[in-house]
């Protein structure tokens, strides 16, 4: 009998319970390369992908059925059906295929509804003004209401603001979105008008001392070239807002020296070592 017809047969008889490449190589009395190699080239999935149909037809029952089972009891539950699955693999086949009982996504609802109306009445209550910058954006009565109201949450925050970190994919607005919480800073006193500094992280990626110098600044003799003292972009910026377009572009020691200002509030210039210098922005 060939390895191939030998694997087939294997994988028919599964079950409950999936088998590794490494189980069927065992089995099969050769290398676990090798039966990745064949179940690929037979066009025949990972075990957990096998499995995730079934298991996710169980998972839908059993969420229908006992609505506030943990994710821990569910997993109990289906180990004892005669899976092999940890809780981990049954939280991602949860999240892929957005199972939820109707009593998890009422509760849900009305957490998100109770926490929208919390930071509204926060909201209304600390702006100086009416005037709403936010209004620009397209979504802000509407799909981007909840986010738009924990930036402006942020920009609120007592005494002086948080710093703010924007995720989202390229293109959905990012760079708006952090003007709009300037205009509104500006609008409600937090922060001083004409002092919002764009900043791409990427350009200066591969090269921690000018990186270094742009944000900070430098003294004279800092480094070669360095002919006199410069302020850096957080001085320039001081009592104003900085955004850090790429941020997650900037390598180990950029991201140390940034948030180490963020914590402390103090910095120095390139080429300085006794004198600190204290600022006040929003990042």
């Amino acid at each position: 009998m060939s390895i191939e017809k030998s694997l087939l047969e294997l994988i028919e008889l599964e079950g409950k319970t999936a088998l590794s490449d490494q189980e069927i190589a065992d089995q099969l009395k050769v290398t676990r390369e090798y039966v990745s190699t064949i179940r690929k080239k037979l066009n025949i999935e990972s075990s957990k992908k096998r499995l995730e149909p079934q298991l996710t037809k169980e998972l839908k029952i059993l969420m229908k059925d006992h609505p506030s089972y943990s994710l821990r009891k569910l997993t109990s539950i289906l180990n004892d059906k005669g899976y092999s699955v940890s809780t981990s693999f049954v939280n991602t086949v949860i999240k892929k295929h957005q199972l939820t009982s109707d009593n998890n996504l009422k509760t849900k609802k009305n957490i998100s509804e109770t926490q929208e109306l919390s930071l509204q009445t926060h909201i209304d209550k600390k702006a100086a003004t009416e005037y709403d910058p936010f209004l620009k954006m397209i979504g802000s009565q509407g799909s981007l209401k909840s986010q738009i109201l924990h930036a402006k949450a942020a920009v609120l925050y007592p005494p002086k603001g948080l710093n703010t970190i924007i995720i989202g994919e390229s293109g959905v607005g990012k760079s708006l979105l952090a003007k709009l919480m300037y205009e509104f800073a500006v609008a409600n006193d937090v922060i001083k008008k004409d002092k919002f500094i764009v900043f791409n992280c990427a350009d200066y990626s591969e090269n921690v001392q000018l990186l270094y110098s742009h944000l900070f600044g430098h003294v004279k003799g800092a480094f070669t070239g360095a002919e006199k003292d410069k302020d850096g972009l957080i001085s320039l910026a001081n009592e104003g807002m900085i955004f850090l377009d790429e941020v997650h572009r900037l390598p180990a020691e950029g991201q140390e020296m940034l948030f180490n200002v963020i914590d402390n509030g103090k910095y120095r210039k390139l080429g300085q070592t006794e004198i600190e210098h204290v600022y006040q922005l929003w990042l």
